[in-house]
């Protein structure tokens, strides 16, 4: 079974990252951006119960005072580019998710396995890692490729898709 596992900041916490991203984004010369949010992201495959990931959430993955997590079932892994968003009054809200391609180490993914085994978990084969932004704003589908390809993703050894 594979499941999908968002890490994210509780409302009212500072998330360093996000703010990072804006102002890069402006140094890139695109306005319009209006909020940015972001989420590591998790892909576990194996034979592991809902139980045993909340655990791991808990216990390896979320910081319990300023992190939340999301737990999902899931049958999709991000690989490809589209162009799609989600249009709430005048403001566009670009989904875009970066992960590591195929063959390429992540370390992060090897000590969530080892932290896991550590915690008592058994039944994890795979982990992948990436990461979740949600830029809000006034951008053409355009600016959000060039967002991806000069600031979120390496495309040498990561790959994205925008929602």
């Amino acid at each position: 079974m594979e499941w999908m596992v968002e890490i994210c900041y509780k409302p009212g916490f500072f998330n360093a990252q996000a703010h990072a991203v804006q102002k890069d984004i402006e140094d890139l010369g695109i306005s319009g951006v209006k909020k940015v949010r972001t989420a590591q992201l998790y892909s576990i495959e194996g034979n592991i119960g809902e139980p045993e990931l909340k655990l791991l959430c808990g216990e390896l993955l979320a910081d319990k005072i300023t992190q939340q997590f999301r737990i999902n079932r899931s049958s999709f892994i991000v690989h490809r580019a589209s162009a799609n968003s989600k249009t709430e009054g005048s403001t566009t809200r670009w989904i875009i998710e970066v992960w590591y391609k195929k063959g390429v180490t992540d370390a992060v993914a090897d000590t969530v396995i080892k932290g896991a085994v550590d915690l008592g978990i058994k039944g994890i084969d795979t982990v992948k890692t990436g990461f979740k932004y949600e830029i809000s704003g006034g951008l053409s589908s355009e600016q959000v490729e060039r967002i991806c390809r000069g600031l979120l993703a390496n495309k040498v050894v990561q790959e994205y898709k925008i929602q």
